[in-house]
């Protein structure tokens, strides 16, 4: 998810999760979380994803945070699959 091939990438981008509907949002790939969440910790660190053991840790509970139902089964797989990643 850190380099995403541009097709991904618009794919990721179109998904706006403050204006989707509940059943759409639960049915979020977690690869489209997860490069969301990169391209967000990217913004506001200087392009670079995390290094440290802090900062992957906050990177982790970022990917949680555009999660707006209570039935968020793919925020959790990719909370789970940022383990991965590195």
């Amino acid at each position: 998810m850190a380099n995403p091939w541009p097709e991904l990438l618009e794919f990721a981008n179109s998904f706006d999760f403050d204006k989707m509907e509940e059943v759409r949002h639960v049915h979020t790939p977690y690869a489209v979380i997860l490069i969301q969440a990169a391209n967000r910790w990217r913004a506001a660190h200087d392009g670079k994803l995390p290094t440290t053991f802090k900062e992957k840790q906050e990177f982790r509970n970022d990917v949680l945070k555009p999660m707006n139902t209570k039935n968020g089964l793919n925020f959790d797989e990719a909370y789970t699959a940022v383990g991965d990643l590195w």
